[in-house]
């Protein structure tokens, strides 16, 4: 069996299941989850987002965040 190149169906499939396996991990949250989190509002985490203050995942097509890096960097900003 030679190894063949995955198809873009294939790849796409892939990565689903890899950013599936991702949002099972207890520390890394989604955007709503982040925002209930901190007390904040979705679009506040955006803005955030936007001025790099707070450390992304990118997995697939979505946006995840890993809450103990979210408030170590949130830490760091407000000491500077």
């Amino acid at each position: 069996m030679a190894n063949s190149p995955l198809t873009p169906g294939q790849l796409e499939q892939l990565a689903d299941m890899i950013a599936e396996r991702v949002v099972k991990q207890p520390r890394c949250l989604g955007k709503a989850e982040l925002a209930q989190k901190l007390g904040v509002s979705t679009s506040t985490v955006e803005r955030l987002m936007a001025e790099k203050k707070i450390p992304v995942i990118r997995a697939a097509r979505r946006v995840l965040f890993d809450i103990e890096a979210v408030l170590a960097a949130l830490s760091t900003n407000n000491e500077e």
